[in-house]
């Protein structure tokens, strides 16, 4: 008897058979399943042989009210929707199964939209491949992952399977699902003869049962052996050659036909993988199979769209000379769905980490990553940076992907700044199946702290110092600096009052945001001990006024008040005050900064001092004292601006301003002083005071197109 091929294309794979072969009086619902859908969804069903299957969408009885399942139809309802089917197996109830699930339809700008609104099937072939927008991810399958970027499916131009799988489709908003038919070509490129050589009757089942009818007109041999006028049957061994002999009753002419050895059916695939197309072809072309469309072929192709997979047996009914031989059963794999994405897993739970990141990979593939080229900024990445414009702006095109090595991935940071890194990974399976690629993105940042003085922090969101959570405390932010030897880049924000006196023991730097300000506590300022410090856009002032003047017994006044305040004290360190506001009212005596055997560079910067008796702005010692562009006014009955005892002074393109009794630029002794392009002004005019003092031991180098208003004609 005449067999078929079995329905391998079907569904849901070896998984489904499972199914079947369990419930195999029970209808299979192939769809709809439970969910929320963005289109119409399709009633598709398995039904057994011998069974009826009935189905409502009202929620009546199927038996009582609902319609009998003959074919897939378009289920055009929105809204929540229940299911019913119940399958009758030889007029016995097997039961009852409910799906229900919601249809909110909402359009899509594609050709394949209106196709699927209209039919069961979304139908793809050789000839009309299936394009899905790149803004859309789908899967092919039940599995919901993986999930793969939108393109053009298409399969071969050969392909005589036909398969229906269900394909989801996404986007950020909507969830779709369509029932995918894959169709076959319509024609194959070798048809072989269907019908029969023989005059009379052959049966064979199973490759060696032959029964042979020869009727009234024709007496039969096989292998040269008796002729035979009347049915009879032989068993033949099929692994060598046969030969069938006929002729009619009243001639002498004798007909044969070679019955040839048992066939194989040999397979081919475009590549050494299994994710590429499969070509069958039988051994001995004088043989043929029979398709799913009952057409005689000496050739069949099998393939299915990227996204999918196949794995399992296809039973080929084999023909030769039109007589059907037997089964020939070919286990076929196609795996063309690439493997999960790889999955990044690392030791740091924040975006914005302090401390070097190691990441590890997981994927059932093998993995291969690549770091994109890193990018770099000295000042940090604030809250107003575009990460996804960075990426998209990362040229890496040289870097090439490496295989994965289970010790991770180490990303460090640089020596003075931040570090963005987007690293990429991709898995490949055994059947060479390259997955989407993964991302992961963080910044590496051991030196860039932010405090914004109107910042909040909870329990839950703690401060860290990153631009998404800033700190807003400052001096027990540098506390906590100080305890590490790393440099730290402070961004500020905001104005900070009444702050007491922030002791530097590391280097660090201070950037300010448009008018940031720190105002410390009467008689508090910086400490700079062996540290550095650079301070670049921010007003810091001190506010310390002595309202009493007259009192100027040392008993009866604090030491701070009878020897100076300072708004800076710098010991054997760095500072650099670049586009600053320094503004100091220091009570009785003071100066703006006191440094000792140190470094100072003041550029773009005005400095403000007052007191109510004496005021230096810049007391140092053994230092060496580097001025550009820059202002100073130094404001008290007795005022200077320099007073420096050994070490050198660069002054180039800045002003001083004094408005006292008794003013003077500078007092230097042992000194190598270079002026160049300054300004020095006394608002009360004293002709008899030379604007500077300075001692034989020191040296002026430079003194070129200095102008002095309001002193002496002798300068020094």
């Amino acid at each position: 008897m005449k067999k078929s091929i079995k329905r391998w294309s079907m569904f849901f794979l070896l998984c489904v058979f499972f199914l079947f072969s369990i419930f195999a009086e029970q209808a299979v619902i192939i769809s709809p399943i439970p969910g929320n859908w963005s289109n119409f969804q399709s009633l598709v069903i398995h039904v057994p042989e011998n069974t009826n299957v009935y189905y409502s969408f009202t929620g009546s009885d199927p038996l009582v009210s609902g319609f009998a399942y003959d074919r897939p139809i378009l289920i055009e309802k929105i809204g929540e929707i229940t299911l019913r089917v119940v399958t009758v197996h030889n007029e016995v109830l097997q039961g009852e199964q409910k799906v229900s699930f919601v249809v909110t339809p909402v359009p899509l700008k594609t050709d394949f939209f209106n196709e699927a609104q209209s039919s069961p099937y979304l139908t793809i072939s050789p000839d009309k491949p299936l394009s899905i927008p790149e803004n859309f991810l789908y899967s092919i399958g039940e599995e919901s992952a993986p999930y793969i970027s939108g393109r053009t499916l298409s399969i071969d131009k050969n392909n005589n399977l036909t398969r229906v799988v269900p394909l989801l489709l996404k986007n950020e908003q909507n969830l779709y699902r369509f029932m995918l038919k894959i169709q076959p070509v319509e024609t194959s490129e070798k048809i072989a003869e269907s019908t029969s050589v023989f005059p009379f009757k052959i049966e064979c089942s199973d490759w060696t049962n032959f029964s042979f009818s020869p009727a009234e007109k024709f007496f039969v041999s096989v292998d040269n052996g008796n002729w035979f006028s009347e049915d009879f049957s032989l068993s033949l061994e099929r692994n060598i050659p046969h030969t069938i002999s006929w002729k009619e009753k009243e001639s002498e002419i004798v007909h044969t036909q070679i019955l040839p050895i048992k066939p194989e059916i040999l397979k081919y695939s475009h590549s050494s993988s299994i994710n590429s197309a499969i070509n069958l072809i039988i051994s001995d072309p004088r043989f043929s199979f029979s398709s799913e469309h009952e057409k005689m072929l000496t050739s069949y192709n099998i393939d299915t769209v990227y996204g999918d997979e196949l794995a399992g047996t296809i039973d080929f009914n084999i023909y030769f000379a039109g007589v059907f031989q037997g089964i020939i059963p070919v286990t076929v794999v196609l795996d063309k769905k690439p493997p999960v994405a790889p999955v990044f897993v690392s030791d740091s739970n924040v975006f914005y980490s302090r401390k070097p990141i190691t990441l590890s990979l997981n994927s059932d593939g093998e993995i291969y990553y690549k770091i994109v080229t890193p990018i770099i900024s000295d000042f940090g990445f604030d809250e107003h940076s575009d990460f996804t414009k960075i990426m998209s702006e990362q040229t890496d095109s040289e870097t090439e992907f490496e295989k994965y090595n289970i010790a991770g991935i180490t990303l460090q940071g640089s020596k003075n700044g931040a570090v963005f890194y987007n690293v990429e990974a991709y898995a490949v399976d055994f059947a060479g199946n390259k997955s989407e690629v993964s991302s992961f993105s963080s910044i590496v940042d051991p030196h860039n702290y932010y405090v914004v003085s109107h910042a909040l922090s909870t329990n839950k969101f703690p401060a860290d110092g990153s631009p998404a959570k800033p700190y807003s405390d400052l001096p027990k932010l540098i506390e906590t600096l100080n305890q590490s030897k790393e440099f730290v880049r402070i961004h500020l924000d905001g104005s900070f009052i009444s702050i007491p006196s922030l002791s530097v023991k590391t280097e660090c730097e201070i950037i300010g945001s448009g008018g940031s300000k720190i105002e410390f506590e009467n008689g508090e300022g910086f400490f700079l001990d062996g540290a550095k410090l650079t301070i670049s856009n921010c007003i810091i002032e001190q506010n310390n006024k002595y309202e009493n003047s007259n009192k100027i017994d040392s008993k009866t006044v604090t030491p701070e008040e009878l020897y100076g305040i300072n708004l800076f004290t710098v010991n054997n360190g760095t500072l650099i005050l670049n586009q600053c506001e320094i503004v100091g009212i220091l009570g009785l005596n003071g100066s703006v900064l006191k440094a000792q055997n140190s470094l100072v560079q003041i550029i773009d910067t005005g400095i403000t001092g007052q007191t109510t008796k004496y005021n230096a702005l810049i007391t140092a010692m053994n230092c060496s004292v580097d001025i550009t562009n820059s202002r100073f006014v130094s404001i008290a009955p007795t005022a200077v601006c320099f007073t420096m005892n050994l070490g050198t002074i660069d002054m180039r393109n800045s002003g001083c301003t004094l408005i006292a009794d008794m003013a003077r630029v500078g007092e230097f002794s042992r000194m190598d002083c270079r002026f160049a392009n300054n300004i020095f002004k006394n608002e009360n005019s004293d002709e008899n005071q030379k604007a500077l003092w300075i001692d034989k031991r020191s040296r002026l180098l430079e003194n070129y197109n200095n102008t002095f208003e309001g002193f002496s004609s002798e300068v020094f």
